[in-house]
């Protein structure tokens, strides 16, 4: 078959049998070539054999390409077939980091991110690369190049904290004396929250390209980091394409600097173990609590703790009068399954059968119709319509938050949270289900917190802070005193240092194994994961 593709003669066969014919035409063709039998994978080889393989493995992968005859998902199924039976014999090569010279010197780094994503679908695999990626870093094009272009990586601007905390960040970046590149999927200007003018020192990209198409995405991505002569590249985007692991691996390829910041927990995002020691990969982490800056440091990450700026004018909010009460409570974010938006309504039900003039404000946008018609039905159908109002996305928040008496918050999980530290500033008494490792709620003052669930205490709390006028100010005072820890941080000089660390490729950081808090949530995960495995054997005994 591998000769009708390069020859242009039709072939049609289903995907499974277009793979296996492929792979044992190819290891055909590599045995005539070069002399060398693809799947005797422990066999020795020399430097010439090598790069006999790598050779003809080139040319066979770009006849692919400019093939007639194949479809773009048959030259993409192709390439990778061809791709995964090289990359087998390499992690299992005597000298593999010549191996991986010699393929690294054939194919650009789109090409090479986008096959190994596709080859490390095993976790033996997957463990390989990570390791090998991690102890010869000397494979990757050096620069001592001084940061001077910063690209920053996420699918839009509009209807969510990430996107609330680009258009606060770079400013920032500018201010520091850095250009800034934003690249985005997704235009909305009547809701996007405000950036800088385009200029000489901001400019705002969109792809034309699909999350999906991997080498696509990639090439392109390619072509506009070159364009715009990008140093460092600051991805926001953990799960929304491809992985962490391919653009930490792609940026390395290509000469450039890459962080990642993640605005998840410890409990959301960590325990996906794949994704934690991809991390090793980058140049830097960024995340938004000491407690995950330890874990992730003690995984060999380079880990740095930087809160989100809080930038809110002081002299907007004159202070709350306690005593001045509509029973009015707020939620504040997206309406998604991540937020855990469904738990207000049997919260509020509870709060309404002992407050009949309770009113749950819903400040956020729904990304799905169906998910916000479920909603929507669920509300009525516990006769809730006239106490649980949405009031879709706004970007002035402030007369939400001066008119509320208490803020809600059902997240699972939350690495920041936005609309927290909005509501301390508000000096508006929270109450939310537990956040471990959440840093706005570290100091256990201004809040109520429950039992991730827990729907009943949720609405108990929310009661007793409505019918209790004393411990609503006492509430109230102790968030606003508990956010000022964060407006006095020098953010800026977090920053600074990042970016001088990067520049000067300092030496990793030292591990902390005595940190209670990670112990107790590792502790708490392993307990959960034992729940799961018990229940299973339970169910199939």
């Amino acid at each position: 078959m591998l000769k009708e593709i390069l020859e242009n003669i039709s072939i049609e066969l289903k995907p499974q049998d277009f793979k296996t014919v492929l792979a044992k035409d190819f290891t055909a063709s590599i045995i005539e070539n070069c002399g060398v039998d693809l799947d005797k994978i422990y066999a020795p080889l020399n430097s010439l054999q090598i790069e006999k393989i790598v050779e003809n493995t080139y040319n066979i992968y770009q006849k692919i390409f400019a093939s007639s005859i194949l479809s773009q998902e048959n030259k993409i199924l192709a390439s990778n077939v061809i791709m995964g039976k090289i990359f087998e014999r390499w992690i299992n090569s005597d000298v593999a980091e010549l191996f991986f010279i010699k393929i690294q010197a054939k194919f650009t780094p789109a090409q090479l991110a986008s096959a190994i994503f596709d080859y490390a679908t095993e976790w033996k695999k997957y463990k390989w690369l990570i390791n090998f990626f991690v102890t010869h870093k000397q494979i990757f094009p050096h620069s001592n190049k001084k940061i001077r272009t910063i690209g920053i990586y996420y699918t839009r601007i509009f209807n969510g904290g990430v996107e609330k905390f680009l258009s606060l960040i770079i400013p920032i970046y500018i201010k520091l004396g850095y250009r800034v590149i934003l690249f985005t999927d997704v235009l909305n200007l009547e809701l996007e929250f405000s950036l800088p003018p385009q200029s000489e020192f901001f400019e705002r990209v969109n792809f034309s390209t699909s999350r999906t198409e991997t080498l696509r995405r990639l090439n392109e991505f390619s072509r506009l980091l070159e364009k715009y002569s990008v140093d460092l590249l600051i991805s926001h985007m953990r799960a929304m394409d491809f992985s962490p692991f391919v653009q930490f691996l792609f940026c390395k390829l290509s000469g450039i600097k890459i962080a990642m910041e993640l605005h998840g927990s410890i409990k959301h995002e960590d325990f996906q173990f794949p994704k934690a020691l991809s991390y090793k990969i980058s140049d830097a982490v960024i995340v938004l609590s000491k407690t995950r800056m330890e874990f992730l440091r003690n995984l060999g990450v380079r880990a740095y703790y930087i809160p989100n700026p809080i930038i809110l004018d002081n002299a907007e909010f004159g202070g709350r009068e306690s005593e001045k009460i509509s029973n009015t409570i707020l939620w504040v974010g997206r309406i998604s399954s991540d937020k855990n938006f469904s738990a207000v309504v049997p919260i509020m039900k509870e709060v309404v059968a002992k407050i009949p003039t309770a009113k749950l404000k819903i400040l956020g946008a729904a990304g799905n119709s169906i998910t916000l018609k479920k909603f929507l039905e669920s509300i009525k159908n516990n006769n809730l319509e006239s106490n649980i109002k949405l009031c879709g996305f706004h970007t002035d928040i402030k007369k939400f938050y001066e008119t509320a008496d208490v803020m809600l918050n059902t997240s699972p999980h939350e690495g920041w949270s936005l609309s927290i530290a909005e509501s301390k500033f508000y000096e508006l008494p929270l109450v939310l289900y537990e956040l471990p490792d959440n840093e706005l709620t570290s100091d256990g003052k201004g809040y109520i917190s429950v039992a991730q669930g827990d729907y009943h205490a949720a609405a108990q709390a929310i009661i007793k802070i409505l019918t209790n006028s004393e411990f609503r100010r006492k509430l109230s005072i102790q968030a606003r005193e508990s956010l000022q820890p964060f407006l006095n941080y020098d953010i800026e000089g977090a920053w600074q240092k990042v970016f001088g660390d990067l520049e000067n490729n300092l030496p990793q950081f030292l591990h902390n194994l005595n940190n209670e808090q990670i112990q107790n949530i590792l502790l708490e995960e392993i307990f959960k994961l034992q729940q799961k495995v018990k229940n299973l054997k339970s169910k199939t005994n």
